[in-house]
């Protein structure tokens, strides 16, 4: 048991902030734990490695309750790849997400008689059950057929299932030789996912700067998720020179086309003047905007400025609302912070 933690709700937010973690670029991890003992102000990520404050941290907590806390943090570590798979254009021309028995069974007509185009859709139609029963190794083997046949989006799906291990074995290597086909025909979330490969070393030898040069080639196709990559790689110097105004411009264009991380990010450039000058207030706006889209970490900066009165006027009751919601989403600062406030009656009475 930390030192100094007796309250049996402070025990209980506290203990679930050992369980859960925010997601903190793989460079960031050691850091992060070291300048968390040390109760300095730091950048952990949650959905994608974004930036927060600093746990709730000074005088009044430990070093062994910040220890434990950071130890949480760093269990996990990578940003979200893309994500989906691409939607089947059967289904975007249909206007709907399902299939009637009898579209499917035309489009395995088109399929059976070579039309790339059918065997992505049948691909799909088994890969998500839609029209026919789930059968992720058959959709897989219709996604090989028309990615032979040269339909992109079944290269880039054949990818994904190889990367993700759903219809054959795990296979990462495989995964990248599948999305680098389909990136290399211009397919954008391709090109994000053999960045992230290369950036993370999933599959191929880790190259930064390759992993850069693949997020660009996205981000200039609109992939919003490798616009914000590409700030988050000029914030913190990795695989391309550390540059905190043009990680600004891109986290500016991310956080614009609905980014909720890169919305967090700006807020906290706003906060700490990297990349821009500094203004508290709009750093509370970008914060906010965050928050509202949902990203937890958007959520616990909202309540930190409201704890400080950093930005806007100091209120703690507002600032437990914001760390009780951010911790309801999963974020272990903000549930640490939210046991500081019961154990030391701040905005909430004591407990």
């Amino acid at each position: 048991m930390a030192a100094g933690i007796d309250n049996p709700a402070s025990l209980d937010l506290l203990g679930q902030s050992a369980d859960q973690s925010d997601r903190i670029g793989r460079h960031r991890a050691t850091i992060a734990l070291l300048e968390t003992v040390a109760g300095r102000e730091f950048s952990v990520g949650a959905t994608a490695p974004n930036r927060t404050n600093a746990t709730h941290l000074g005088a009044a907590k430990d070093t062994a309750e910040a220890f434990v806390l950071a130890q949480a943090i760093v269990e996990t570590s990578k940003r979200n790849k893309g994500n989906t798979r691409d939607a089947s254009t059967f289904e975007d021309a249909k206007g709907t997400d399902a299939r009637e028995p009898d579209d499917t069974q035309h489009v395995r007509a088109a399929a059976d008689a070579g039309d790339a185009e059918a065997m992505f859709n049948l691909g799909y139609a088994y890969d998500y059950g839609e029209g026919v029963e789930l059968d992720e190794a058959e959709g897989a083997r219709w996604y090989r057929k028309a990615a032979e046949a040269g339909h992109v989006k079944a290269m880039y799906s054949l990818g994904y299932a190889y990367d993700y291990g759903q219809g054959v074995e795990l296979d990462e290597a495989e995964g990248v030789r599948w999305y680098r086909k389909a990136a290399e025909a211009g397919h954008a979330t391709a090109m994000y996912n053999l960045g992230y490969a290369y950036d993370y070393g999933e599959g191929v030898e880790l190259d930064e700067a390759e992993g850069v040069r693949w997020y660009r080639k996205a981000a200039e196709a609109g992939h919003v998720e490798a616009i914000y990559s590409l700030g988050y790689a000029y914030d913190y110097g990795q695989g391309v020179e550390l540059d905190e105004v043009e990680g600004v411009r891109w986290y500016r264009k991310a956080a614009e086309a609905g980014n909720a991380s890169a919305m967090n990010n700006l807020g906290y450039a706003y906060k700490h003047g990297e990349g821009v000058a500094e203004d508290q207030a709009e750093g509370v706006r970008w914060y906010r905007m965050a928050a509202d889209a949902g990203n937890d970490s958007g959520m616990y900066n909202l309540g930190r400025a409201y704890d400080y009165g950093e930005g806007v006027e100091l209120d703690e009751a507002e600032g437990v609302r914001w760390y009780r919601k951010a911790a309801e989403a999963g974020n272990a600062s903000a549930m640490n912070n939210l046991g500081y406030a019961y154990k030391h009656g701040e905005g909430v009475a004591e407990d």
